[in-house]
């Protein structure tokens, strides 16, 4: 049984840190040594990599000498990268009430003119802005995003306004939702999306529809076409079975 490792430490290495974890954060062990070496971090790739970095995973390895993402996200930065240019309106960007409010929490986000004429930006992102806010706003997330999920860009608050969420859509629309977006906006409280679309629920969707195989057990192999075997192909398989069998 390891001891969780939280003092600071000399000439610490990966390979030791993933004999003696530190403290998982956000669900990611805390299995890498941090730049200095002088601890094991939760970062969800080795602190000398040259590749995805985000802002969590700099602030984990650098503490606050280089807490912020590269743009490209090939390393760390001092300074916290611009903010993304938004459409408010044609007001100037410092007037109250010109963009959506900036979230409370963090404290000091305000929103000022853009690089680009006509367009705002928020004046400094936070190092993440994947959760712990309050108040936040599609406008801000697009200025601000969180992390990038399978390709989807975070540019959505989530149904709490905690957090920017990688979903195609808002989370306040009434078409088209998935369940990976109904889990991104609302987590576990209603994590499924309805047999319609039109928005998200916490319980699972009914089983499929009723088809006609053969004449044989529908468990039997090759009584159905082979269900796919993504994802849980064994539930995906008693499921056909319950709503087949009553047929024969």
């Amino acid at each position: 049984m390891y001891q969780q490792i939280d003092i600071i430490l000399v000439a610490a290495s990966n390979l030791f840190c993933q004999s003696c974890p530190g403290a998982t954060v956000n669900g990611v062990p805390a299995i890498f040594a941090n730049t200095a070496l002088t601890g094991c971090v939760a970062s969800i790739g080795n602190c000398s990599r040259s590749t995805l970095w985000t802002n969590a995973d700099c602030l984990a390895c650098n503490g606050n000498t280089a807490q912020y993402a590269k743009a490209n996200q090939t390393s760390c930065q001092a300074t916290a990268p611009p903010s993304a240019d938004v459409n408010c309106s044609a007001a100037t960007c410092t007037t109250a009430g010109t963009c959506q409010a900036a979230p409370t929490t963090p404290s000091g986000l305000s929103w000022q003119n853009g690089s680009t004429s006509g367009k705002c930006a928020i004046n400094n992102c936070p190092a993440s802005t994947s959760l712990g806010l309050v108040a936040a706003s599609d406008l801000f997330c697009q200025s601000c995003p969180g992390a990038t999920v399978n390709g989807v860009p975070a540019i959505f608050a989530n149904t709490a306004l905690t957090g920017c969420v990688a979903s195609t859509g808002n989370c306040s629309r009434s078409t088209l939702w998935t369940n990976a977006d109904c889990l991104a906006c609302n987590g576990n409280t209603a994590q499924y999306a309805k047999a319609n679309q039109s928005g998200c629920q916490a319980t699972a969707p009914p089983p499929g529809a009723d088809v006609n195989c053969s004449a044989a057990t529908c468990k039997t192999a090759g009584t159905c076409i082979a269900a796919p075997t993504t994802p849980q192909q064994q539930q995906l398989l008693l499921l056909l079975l319950q709503q087949t069998q009553q047929q024969f």
